[in-house]
């Protein structure tokens, strides 16, 4: 593959970004982590948006940055939205969240009309047993009618990580397969597995994406990880624009992977110098180090790799 410079690959069409993905054979999937909205909306400040100002900001935020994804050619993402360490939040907007916000994701024309023109299927993986235990059954019922919508559009596909916990899931994924050895006498395969948790066979993840964190996600899909690039831009997700996602998909492309798999590993000399004096020079930086906020409330990333 042609290595276009950055400047020229920033002003490719959408369309031509597709194409070299496609031709790559990846990025195919990626898992994005909706992060940080309520630290630049103001929702716990002076200037503190309503309930329902803040939710169409941030979704109207998510739908861009969704498009793009597709645009750009990623059929499947995994969007990291309502862990169970969320329902801890104030009941206030933890309700609004799930009694209204969930609801007009999964039945308001405004959603229904993105994922037909995408051609997104939609699905939420999670426990929902957890949902029933924390009062909001109900919404249950508005999922499965999404996906029962959006179950022959095509060609793309969004998983929504909701009330997923880690640990607590690795436990219940076990015991779902326990169960399916009770119930066929046969031990299940890995596409078993993924049926049963996901009710389909989702991809693996080739690039996990978290804004404003330099951290790992509750919502990581089960059996589905080992090989992502990560990427961990300094903005919130309500920063993250088209220039970011191509400055990622620049560098998947076209430096991350662009030996995988194929390096001799034999160094050229003009390699083993350049490498040692790279290594020797920046031997005690370290990346995601960083410092608190003048508030002292939230953290943020120190660029120079060292304190």
């Amino acid at each position: 593959m042609d290595t276009p410079s950055w400047n020229e690959f920033k002003e490719y069409s959408r369309e031509r970004i597709a194409q070299i993905v496609e031709e790559n054979g990846r990025p195919r999937s990626v898992l994005f982590e909706a992060d940080g909205s309520r630290r630049v909306l103001g929702f716990n400040s002076e200037d503190t948006l309503s309930q329902e100002e803040y939710w169409k900001a941030a979704t109207g935020t998510l739908l861009e940055i969704l498009a793009g994804f597709y645009e750009h050619g990623i059929r499947t993402v995994f969007l990291a939205s309502f862990s169970q360490k969320c329902f801890t939040r104030d009941r206030q907007y933890v309700d609004f969240m799930m009694l209204k916000g969930i609801r007009y994701f999964c039945s308001s024309d405004h959603f229904l009309d993105f994922f037909k023109k995408h051609g997104i299927r939609v699905r939420f993986y999670g426990n929902s047993d957890f949902v029933k235990e924390q009062g909001y059954a109900e919404i249950l019922e508005w999922m499965d009618n999404l996906h029962d919508t959006t179950a022959d559009y095509g060609p793309n596909r969004l998983y929504i990580a909701f009330a997923e916990g880690m640990n607590e899931e690795e436990v219940r994924a076990a015991e779902m397969g326990i169960d399916f050895y009770k119930t066929t006498n046969r031990i299940p395969t890995r596409n078993d597995l993924l049926q049963n948790y996901y009710g389909d066979i989702p991809p693996m993840v080739d690039m996990f994406i978290h804004p404003s964190e330099v951290r790992d996600s509750d919502c990581q899909p089960l059996f589905l990880g080992g090989r992502a690039e990560m990427y961990f831009s300094t903005g919130t997700m309500m920063g993250f624009d088209e220039l970011t996602l191509r400055t990622i998909l620049y560098d998947y492309l076209f430096h991350r992977i662009y030996s995988s798999g194929n390096r001799s590993h034999e160094q050229s000399s003009d390699d083993a110098k350049y490498l040692k004096g790279f290594y020797e020079e920046n031997m005690h930086r370290v990346l995601g180090i960083g410092k608190r906020s003048p508030g002292g409330e939230y953290w943020l990333p120190r660029f120079s790799g060292r304190y």
